[in-house]
């Protein structure tokens, strides 16, 4: 996985979610804030986004904590715990968070950048009535171009009709080589295309 670059971001990544609340929010979006996202330069700080930043890392955390990804006959593993269809990963990030959540993988692995489909394999995401899962990210989004090419992406964005402070990060496995992308993103209002897929 991308840049988790010091104990320090993994620490306040993981105490944003397991502290969640209204008070202890923003507190630890403040002290994020001050402690990571001030190491940047201004042009470089995640400003508005550094909350978004902090549940991505911890989405990351959690993940690695299952190990190293990589995929097999078609199904992308971390360690060896499936993504594919595994909605407990991603519910437990949204039901401590309230963010929503998506892994993709990358068919096909390893490709040249913007040579690739990122595909939702596991997503609380809905499209109308049914699961996000299966389908694509935009081939023409920004944030496709940005984890293509092995860059995290933050941004506003709408998907299925609904917006969010979204991020992207690439999962890569120990070559460098890019297998899939994360996504968190914190809803901008009520959301009725989110749910908890069992």
């Amino acid at each position: 996985m991308k840049r988790l670059q010091t104990l320090l971001t993994a620490f306040c990544a993981f105490g944003f979610i397991m502290g969640f609340n209204s008070t202890q929010a923003k507190c630890h979006e403040h002290r994020c804030h001050e402690q990571h996202c001030g190491h940047h330069s201004h042009d470089e700080d995640f400003g508005p986004f550094c909350p978004v930043h902090a549940v991505l890392e911890a989405f990351q955390v959690e993940i690695l904590q299952l190990g190293m990804p990589n995929i097999s006959n078609g199904i992308l593993y971390f360690g060896n715990t499936p993504a594919n269809g595994n909605y407990g990963l991603v519910n437990s990030l949204t039901n401590k968070t309230g963010y929503v959540a998506t892994i993709f993988i990358a068919n096909p692995a390893g490709a040249a950048p913007n040579d690739a489909q990122f595909i939702r394999v596991s997503t609380n995401l809905t499209q109308g009535s049914a699961s996000a899962v299966g389908t694509l990210l935009d081939p023409t989004s920004l944030a496709y171009a940005a984890v293509s090419n092995g860059n995290d992406f933050y941004g506003e964005v709408t998907l299925f009709g609904n917006s969010f402070n979204a991020a992207y990060s690439p999962i890569e496995d120990a070559s460098g080589n890019i297998l899939g992308v994360l996504f968190v993103g914190r809803p901008l209002s009520g959301v009725p295309g989110c749910t908890s897929t069992p």
